[in-house]
């Protein structure tokens, strides 16, 4: 299916949002979407940031060096189409979400479907712990969403989110969402197994 460029904001050099008509698409907060252009033998997964709610759908897009679909991603204009297929994925919340607190443990884009799941749930008991070297204007600032980072001025919290985690006084019961890098998923699960002899983990590596 074609999807049109709605609007490209470049965040960063490296760093991009790209905004597309839904196509009266349904899907999931948490889920991901293909994009490619042309054809599909160079597409790539991306996680759906904007709201169930919302008329378009939108991703948080790094340029990867040498990365083909990322760099033509970046160059779009508005108007322009973009093959997408899917909603794919199963990093969504439960059906009794309401009744749990939830830890949504981020880095990179990896805030996408945090953003998409945050938007879309209103009554949701979470603590979000994002590790970024910039602060994204879309969050508004919380004492819910912590902002880990050495480099950003903002940063709500000096440091690594995992030194932010391993701080924490952590009691079940409580579900772990986790997504972005893969190092940073494996460090944060060997912190929370070792703080809760039975964790519920849910994560998605981003790279």
């Amino acid at each position: 299916m074609n999807a049109k460029v709605i609007h490209i904001n470049h965040i960063s050099g490296e760093l991009f949002s790209l905004k597309l008509s839904r196509e009266n698409i349904s899907f999931k907060a948490g889920q991901f979407m293909q994009l490619g252009i042309n054809d599909f033998s160079s597409s790539r997964e991306y996680s759906i940031a904007s709201s169930e709610t919302d008329d378009f759908f939108e991703f948080l897009i790094k340029k990867v060096p040498g990365g083909y679909l990322s760099n033509k991603l970046s160059q779009v204009k508005t108007g322009d189409s973009i093959l997408i297929s899917g909603p794919f994925g199963n990093f969504t919340l439960d059906a009794d979400y309401a009744s749990v607190p939830h830890y949504f443990i981020a880095s990179g884009t990896g805030v996408s479907p945090f953003q998409s799941i945050i938007s879309s749930n209103k009554n949701l008991n979470y603590l979000f712990l994002e590790g970024n070297n910039y602060r994204n204007d879309k969050w508004k600032k919380s004492s819910n969403h912590i902002l880990c980072s050495d480099k950003e001025a903002s940063a709500d919290y000096k440091g690594r989110v995992t030194n932010y985690l391993s701080e924490l006084d952590i009691q079940n019961p409580v579900r772990f969402y986790l997504c972005g890098n893969r190092n940073m998923i494996a460090d944060c699960q060997e912190i929370i197994n070792q703080k809760l002899s039975q964790a519920d983990i849910r994560t998605e590596p981003f790279y």
